[in-house]
């Protein structure tokens, strides 16, 4: 199938899937198809179940759900999943729930991501430029503890806010460790934690002593070797943790424990790694290490950046960019 069937395909299947999902929801609702521009200007299609009255729907991305059914997923499953996912996720807010500024402004936070990729949708958008990052700001959408989405604050936003970039800042800056506290470990409790968690699931899942055995033994040999002079920054939540590098507070803590400068390396938009300069390869080595696995192993809406910084040089950057902002809000 050339690339033009396969659009053709595709397009067939939101429109199929839009269709099923109306007449199962039933008069009452509204079903649409919308083409989102995600991070590093990723287009996804978003299927979307309005009832009336209702302000906040879940995001239903139909891309992953037709990939399934090109891999053989049966239409009536996949039409499940997706009715079972918006029964999960729909947000009641009806009533006294309203999107002014007075009822969102402690739930604003900050992201980091490329600015280079992100160019158009910035334009458009509040954002602080630093090197080849951009702060940007965004709006959780929370029910309780948990996190339902999140919304891209926008200058249009701020327009109908009556409020100034500035002020949406100063928010970000109160909020942000509080909602999504900044979270250091080692690459060993990461490596640990997913192997263990391999374990579990081949335990529940298929029982294979051959296999557990194989598990146990890695997880003993990690415990014997000399743990790796690597720590993985994110936040609480693991979701936009490459933001916690702007927790100054917290990384000068960090900075001071280890009594040494460290190199940071963008992961993805989702976590940094840092390593202590003094144990560190030629920062070269950490350059192509850094765009190897950006462009082997991150997604391309998680992809971050290629460059490696020192701490202190990034402080330093940082400061030069944020400090009119500080000045107004002062």
């Amino acid at each position: 199938m050339d690339e033009s069937e396969q659009k053709k395909s595709y397009r067939s299947f939101c429109e199929s899937v839009r269709e099923t999902v109306h007449q199962r929801m039933g008069a009452d609702y509204e079903v649409t198809v919308h083409t989102v521009i995600k991070n590093n200007n990723v287009q996804l299609d978003s299927l979307i179940i309005r009832k009336e009255h209702t302000l906040v729907m879940p995001s239903i991305y139909l891309n992953g759900f037709y990939e399934e059914y090109t891999k053989g997923k049966e239409w009536e499953e996949i039409i499940g999943e997706i009715l079972q996912f918006y029964e999960q996720n729909q947000l009641n807010c009806t009533g006294g729930f309203t999107f002014g500024y007075e009822n969102l402004k402690e739930h604003i936070v900050y992201r980091l991501i490329s600015y280079e990729r992100n160019r158009e949708m910035l334009e458009e958008a509040p954002h602080i430029r630093v090197g080849d990052l951009a702060i940007t700001f965004h709006c959780m959408v929370l029910q309780g503890e948990e996190c339902l989405g999140a919304v891209r604050v926008t200058n249009e936003h701020l327009e109908h806010w009556g409020v100034s970039g500035e002020e949406i800042y100063a928010c970000a800056k109160v909020n942000t460790p509080k909602l999504l506290p900044p979270r250091i470990r080692t690459m060993d409790e990461v490596m640990d934690e997913i192997l263990w968690e391999r374990l579990r699931k081949n335990v529940e899942e298929h029982g294979s002593p051959e296999t557990t055995q194989e598990y146990m033994r890695m997880i003993v040999r990690r415990q014997e070797e000399e743990p790796l002079p690597m720590y993985i920054l994110s936040n609480s939540r693991g979701n936009y943790g490459a933001a916690a590098i702007l927790e100054l507070e917290y990384m000068d803590a960090f900075y001071e424990a280890g009594e040494e400068d460290f190199y940071i390396l963008p992961s993805s938009v989702h976590e940094m790694i840092l390593i202590p300069v003094s144990r560190a390869p030629e920062i070269s080595r950490l350059q192509e290490m850094v765009r190897d696995i950006n462009e082997t192993q991150v997604p391309e809406q998680e992809f971050l950046s290629n460059q490696v910084l020192r701490y202190s040089d990034f402080c330093q950057m940082l400061s030069a960019k944020t400090a009119a902002w500080d000045e107004k809000i002062k």
